[in-house]
């Protein structure tokens, strides 16, 4: 991975806080100016560990970050700042001097690091910015990628962090950021030339990928990551955990339903799984795009009268419950080749949609919250009652 490949030459003056078998943390101060060097040669490969990238200047945080560089207050940078937290697997230290810094990971502060750099692109004086910074070397070799997950997790107090952006150092999340680099869609339609899907592992990414890039290097991205093939872990929970069975929980709202597949992918996929691989990265993916033509088709039915999160969702469980009981799996490699859903079909699940639409917007006495109700597994279980008033399946090529 690109962020072992970071060996920062320094002299900073710093002390030992602590040293045992499982790390070794210092203590050290960072000039602005130290920041944009480290940024300009790395940049955002020393944030790979950071569950998220820069989050613009449109967050509170992030704007008074900038406002204060920009401001008679700047002095008192070093003071208001919680400054940076990071983990190395080495440090070269001598006489009260951190010498080298081997593949450091800003696991916090993030959003106050790329703020400096943004500061500095934009003329703004940083000679008085001073941050301090805690880096810790990690041991226990076997065992670094949990630990740094769990420092960042830890450390990350300031903004207000998902449970989702804690999983994005998982093996998973890893490994289909990988595979997104290198696999490509087939050209199609409008589009002469191949593309790829855009796997967004941490919050931000598309956006901060885009950042500094000029004119030309910004449409040449765009062209090999269209706006319309950005995926992220939240997306990809909604859609895989409707086609297995779980509308009620992609009901709770991205966070629970995340937290319910987090947990069921991190039992199935282990550090250097194999069957984590290009194959299952397209089956997602088309579930995705499954899950987003049934929200254009629900959006627009004659039928439609409010709440397409929970419709969704047990639409698609419906039709996955439907196969099932016939044997039969969808092709999610031809969804993969053509990039959208057949006409039959989409026909075929517009008639599902809207019995599940009318079950749900009507249910039993007692459940007179809606919303309340889909979040229910006696709710899933009504839905699959349905399937009995289903004579047939139209022939296509599952």
């Amino acid at each position: 991975r690109d962020q072992q490949n970071i060996e920062i030459n320094c002299a900073l003056n710093g002390i030992k806080v602590i040293e045992n078998n499982y790390y070794t943390s210092y203590l050290t101060t960072l000039s602005g100016a130290d920041l944009v060097i480290y940024y300009d040669e790395y940049g955002k490969r020393l944030l790979e560990s950071n569950v998220r990238t820069f989050l613009s200047l449109r967050g509170k945080i992030n704007k008074g970050i900038y406002n204060t560089i920009n401001s008679d207050n700047k002095i008192f940078f070093f003071a208001y700042n919680n400054g940076l937290s990071g983990t190395a697997s080495d440090i070269i230290f001598e006489n009260g001097i951190i010498k080298s810094i081997k593949n450091l990971q800003i696991v916090n502060g993030g959003q106050t690091m790329s703020t400096i750099y943004k500061a500095k692109r934009d003329g703004l004086n940083i000679e008085d910015i001073h941050v301090q910074m805690k880096i810790s070397v990690i041991h226990d070799k076997e065992n670094y990628t949990n630990y740094v997950s769990k420092i960042s997790e830890y450390a990350n107090t300031q903004n207000k962090v998902n449970k989702s952006d804690f999983f994005s150092n998982t093996y998973f999340h890893r490994r289909f950021k990988e595979i997104s680099k290198i696999i490509r869609v087939p050209a199609r339609g409008s589009r002469t030339t191949s593309s790829k899907w855009f796997y967004e592992r941490v919050k931000g990414e598309f956006i901060n990928d885009q950042l500094y890039m000029k004119d030309s290097a910004r449409r040449k991205f765009l062209l090999e990551y269209p706006k319309d093939q950005v995926i992220d872990k939240i997306l990809i929970s909604k859609a895989n955990l409707s086609w297995e069975l779980f509308p009620n929980e992609v009901s709770k709202g991205a966070q629970q339903c995340f937290a319910k597949f987090a947990s069921k992918v991190s039992d199935l996929y282990d550090e250097g799984d194999p069957d984590c691989n290009e194959y299952l990265f397209q089956k997602f993916v088309s579930q995705f795009i499954l899950f987003r033509s049934v929200q254009k088709l629900v959006s627009k039915a004659s039928w439609y009268d409010g709440y397409r999160a929970q419709t969704v969702p047990y639409i698609i469980s419906l039709l996955s419950f439907l196969l099932r009981k016939k044997d039969l799996d969808m092709n999610w490699n031809k969804i993969w080749e053509d990039q959208e859903i057949n006409i039959k079909l989409l026909d075929f699940i517009n008639e599902l949609g809207e019995l599940v639409h009318y079950r749900l917007l009507n249910p039993p006495l007692g459940n007179t919250n809606i919303g309340t109700y889909c979040k229910k597994t006696v709710c899933w279980e009504g839905i699959q009652k349905l399937s009995r008033k289903i004579e047939e399946i139209p022939t296509l090529d599952y």
